[in-house]
């Protein structure tokens, strides 16, 4: 159950779904944390241990999400659209 839970939380979570509808969580801080120790943090950077994101890969992942959920919405509300007509089409038969 809490697999399920969870994994319709990441779908709301792909889909921009706002906040309001879905809730606030703990975690949930627009991928800001703070930083709790500065040292720590400024040695790490000094060290050169943190991960270099690559602009690039980033740029694209995030129009990759922006396509598919254009192209899951389209779906949808052609799915939708599907339904209503069928639905009109067998209540006229009636």
């Amino acid at each position: 159950m809490e697999t399920v839970i969870r994994a319709l939380l990441q779908l709301l979570r792909f889909l921009r779904i706002p906040t309001f509808i879905r809730g606030r969580s703990g975690r949930d801080r627009g991928g800001k944390t703070p930083v709790r120790n500065g040292q720590f943090a400024s040695f790490m950077s000094v060290q050169g241990v943190s991960r270099r994101n690559h602009p690039d890969r980033h740029d694209r992942r995030l129009q990759t999400q922006k396509r598919a959920r254009a192209a899951l919405t389209i779906a949808g509300t052609s799915a939708l659209g599907w339904i209503a007509v069928e639905s009109a089409k067998a209540l006229s038969m009636f």
